[in-house]
């Protein structure tokens, strides 16, 4: 859950204090795993996947379809970016697990015949290392940094359909040691006039590793796609809201090479189950679609104060 305060300051300037909010959200938990997903897959920049929002944390970290005067949703999706963002600019810090802690600065601007544009610099200090030699001796400390820059695009094409683009800009440096890589997410969102509903699609981080750490090593960006779709209610504050992602790959069960059979301790036999009942196969296929979804709720509590979970 997280508790979000959004304060506007003559109207110009939003300061999103993620310190308003419990750090250790569920969407923070969910995106530290596929992080560490990522690393194990060879997939580089995985902090690209970090929710650099409140709101977005709270809300289950993937990707997000709400519409409202909070410029730190483009950050997530850039077809989000219009007119009530006009001149708004976003401050945001957190303190992640262990010793790294993350932010961003973002500012927003409008012009009326060319679209929306914004631009964002993220960064995230994973802290100190210890470094040693090759026998463990210790040699001393190193540091270990990302950071993005983002140039921001959206405008409406009809009367209910807007479009966005980020280009992004990545560096990583650890210790001597650096990586470069460039990205684009291509989005788009719906949303009829007067309607309280809204649904987005994505396709993130498609791009390519332009400096590896070390030579011969060049890995891939964390492409994902996902679609998002959000329902105020009309006569209570409350608005519901569900994300899906990785929709390029439909089993993401997870099997354990390490994992034995399970045996029969009567009859010293390898225990096996029914795989062709209906309820097996419903149970399987719930399994699987729900490793997609993340559903979540926003309270509105006021005009610039929620609370989701």
């Amino acid at each position: 859950m997280a508790l979000v305060c959004n304060m506007f300051v003559k109207r110009t300037l939003t300061v999103l204090l993620f310190t308003c909010f419990v750090p250790i959200t569920i969407g923070n938990t969910a995106q530290a795993q596929k992080v560490a997903n990522d690393k194990a897959s060879g997939t580089v920049f995985s902090q690209l996947q970090i929710p650099y929002g409140s709101r977005l944390a709270g809300l289950g970290g993937v990707t997000i379809a709400i519409r409202d005067r909070d410029p730190s949703l483009v950050l997530a999706n850039p077809s989000l970016l219009d007119s009530s963002h006009h001149n708004k600019a976003v401050l945001g810090y957190s303190n992640y697990f262990a010793d790294i802690n993350y932010g961003v600065a973002a500012y927003a601007r409008s012009w009326k015949n060319l679209g929306h544009f914004m631009a964002a610099i993220k960064y995230m200090n994973y802290g100190k290392f210890t470094e040693t030699d090759y026998i463990g001796n210790e040699v001393g400390q190193f540091h270990a940094s990302d950071y993005s820059i983002n140039l921001i695009y959206s405008r409406r094409v009809d009367t209910s359909v807007y479009v966005g683009a980020s280009l992004n800009y990545l560096y990583s440096v650890m210790d001597k040691y650096s990586a470069m890589g460039i990205g684009i997410d291509l989005a788009a969102t719906y949303n009829r006039p007067g309607s309280r509903f809204v649904i987005s699609g994505i396709l993130k981080n498609i791009g390519y590793q332009l400096k590896s750490y070390t030579p011969g090593t060049r890995g891939n960006l964390p492409f994902d796609i996902q679609v998002a779709f959000s329902q105020k209610l009309k006569h209570a504050p409350f608005r519901f809201h569900v994300a899906m992602d990785r929709l390029y790959k439909w089993d993401l069960t997870y099997k354990d090479p390490t994992e034995q059979p399970e045996i029969d301790p009567a009859t010293g036999l390898e225990v096996v189950n029914d795989t062709t009942g209906f309820f097996y196969r419903l149970g399987k296929f719930g399994g699987k679609a729900m490793r997609h979804i993340t559903p979540g709720a926003e309270i509105l509590i006021g005009k610039n104060f929620y609370f989701d979970i």
